[in-house]
């Protein structure tokens, strides 16, 4: 607590971090403790909410895709069907508040997009993918800049899945296994009934042949009994 209680209206402000206020026992002197752009190390940003096709979640919820705080997280999965998002985030200093943000997804633009002085982005409509998102935040008249980066990985419905894609291959190659045999047996099939046609044709002929052998036998044994009568 101060020791000067009675203040006169007169002060000086010595730089951006002590004020001298005159009193009547004294001078007390103010001073911000804040640290000023210049000073501030670059950090990371905050990031303070996660809204999923327009519904906040949190931590350890039903369906919810964070096992931690949201700040802590470095990756987040999400099904197919929780494809719009929309995160808040700040650059986690009192005091600073003109700040400007921007970012990017990388897997779909290098280029990025400006925010200006909203600390909120929206995602909409994400195909199916692992995406790097990237946020950048700066502050008015310093250089430093605060970055923030995030995976986000937007999971396939479960017919374009990799177990789904593997079942499909399995599929192929067991249709066309039984393409095959079922090919291969209707070739054995009719190589089979052609083997019976020609081995029938042999037997009918042989069977001629041999008509054909004792009528002309019976024909020749005949003829010289007819003469001698």
């Amino acid at each position: 607590m101060l020791s000067v209680t009675d203040y006169s209206d007169a002060a000086i402000l010595i730089d951006r971090t002590e004020t001298y206020v005159g009193g009547f026992k004294g001078v007390a002197i103010v001073r911000d403790r804040r640290e000023s752009p210049d000073t501030i190390q670059a950090r990371e940003l905050f990031l303070a909410n996660l809204n999923i096709n327009n519904h906040p979640v949190y931590p350890g919820a039903r369906r919810s895709p964070l096992k931690k705080n949201l700040n802590a997280q470095e990756r987040i999965v999400l099904s197919h069907k929780q494809n719009n998002i929309s995160l808040d985030f700040i650059i986690p200093y009192f005091g600073y508040e003109i700040a400007s943000y921007r970012y990017r997804i990388k897997e779909r633009s290098n280029e990025w997009s400006e925010l200006g002085a909203s600390h909120t982005l929206s995602i909409n409509n994400m195909p199916y993918g692992k995406y790097t998102l990237e946020i950048e935040g700066s502050i008015a008249d310093s250089p430093k800049v605060f970055s923030r980066t995030l995976q986000l990985v937007f999971r396939p419905p479960f017919y374009l899945s990799t177990g789904a894609k593997s079942l499909y291959l399995l599929l192929v190659v067991l249709a066309a296994f039984v393409a095959v045999r079922i090919t291969k047996t209707r070739i054995e099939l009719k190589h089979t009934l052609e083997m019976e046609q020609a081995n029938r044709k042999k037997d009918e002929e042989l069977n001629e042949a041999k008509i054909s052998f004792f009528t002309t036998i019976s024909h020749e044994l005949r003829t010289p009994l007819t003469l001698l009568l």
